[in-house]
């Protein structure tokens, strides 16, 4: 989890995760990234590189695209 964490730090610094962190749902815990795509490929790119991806060991990691987004962090 810890290489997880680092990746997505990573991911924050070079401004493709504008947004990441865990989830305090009671029926079990899991994990919310927003992620600055420029295409499907680069998506899938970010999630194979994904520590807990590559581990194979039952981590999903689910895309949903996000028409758009309003944040005062974030110029569209």
């Amino acid at each position: 989890m810890g290489q997880h964490v680092a990746y997505w730090q990573d991911l924050m610094h070079s401004q493709k995760a504008l947004a990441f962190g865990p989830v305090a749902d009671p029926q079990g815990g899991y994990g919310i990234g927003i992620i600055a795509a420029s295409s499907d490929a680069e998506m899938e790119t970010l999630r194979k590189n994904d520590p807990t991806i590559k581990a194979n060991e039952g981590c999903r990691f689910e895309v949903l695209p996000m028409p758009r987004l309003m944040s005062p962090l974030v110029t569209q």
